[in-house]
């Protein structure tokens, strides 16, 4: 063979070898963990979720959960616990209102010292209208579930356990990885951008608990005739006649 032809075919394989595409050595389980570390990056930038579920909020299961919340914290929507069951409209982390039915009243006011009679009276008459109560009412749903915090907890579960396992799966038809940490399991999107689109968390820590973000609130009194259970304001006829010009312990005017 001539040398000269076979220098061109040497420089021709030693060109396709430089073009030949390289194969990842990542381990599943690594690169699993950082689709999911991107997906939480995504998660903490939007500007709002629809979380439907039953989460776990610190000791409080909730079994049904409807709820649109913003990065500020602002939510709508509903909630319910067994026979429980309240709208829920916040205007940030720590200005909740909520109108809930009988039931739910029941359970908030039932720390009360006048009596099962008194308590009840009082739940059917907030049962009728909307009222300001503490977050805790509500396990602080605007600061716990904005994005940017749960995409806090959700880092911390991912560095504390780790991936446990990595499988394919569809939600609504769209490819995922379905992702395991501990007892945790996350649907993370194949297609970039990296997208969570499904969870299962058995619990998040409420507020103020240990690897929770934020302080530990106080739990507010009412400041005009219902006494304490959490709630800040009513704003039912009778309260708004009567109300003070002291402020509510949320610091709002409640004059």
């Amino acid at each position: 063979m001539p040398r000269a032809e076979y220098r061109e075919r040497k420089r021709d394989t030693a060109s396709s070898a430089r073009s030949t595409p390289t194969v990842s050595r990542t381990p599943p389980k690594k690169r699993a963990e950082q689709r999911l570390l991107e997906a939480l990056g995504q998660l903490a930038a939007d500007g709002g979720i629809h979380y439907k579920g039953s989460p776990r909020i610190g000791p409080t299961p909730w079994t049904k959960v409807d709820l649109r919340v913003t990065s500020s914290g602002a939510a709508y929507g509903s909630m319910a616990r067994v026979t429980q069951k309240a709208q829920v409209f916040a205007l940030g982390a720590e200005t909740v209102f909520v109108r809930g039915n009988t039931p739910f009243w029941m359970s908030a006011l039932g720390n009360l010292t006048s009596g099962p009679d008194d308590v009840a009276r009082k739940a059917e008459l907030f049962a009728q209208h909307w009222a300001l109560v503490h977050p805790e009412v509500v396990s602080r749903v605007g600061e716990v579930l904005r994005p940017a915090a749960l995409a806090d907890e959700l880092r911390r579960f991912v560095s504390e356990d780790g991936v446990r396992s990595v499988r394919s799966g569809t939600v609504n038809g769209e490819a995922v990885d379905v992702i395991t940490v501990g007892d945790s399991v996350f649907h993370v999107t194949k297609a970039e951008p990296a997208r969570l689109l499904r969870m299962r968390v058995p619990r998040l820590p409420a507020y103020g608990e240990a690897g929770s973000s934020g302080l530990v609130g106080g739990i507010a009194g009412s400041s005009h005739g219902h006494g304490e259970a959490r709630v800040a304001a009513c704003y039912c006829r009778t309260c708004r006649a009567t109300r003070t010009s002291t402020s509510s312990s949320v610091g709002i005017p409640t004059s």
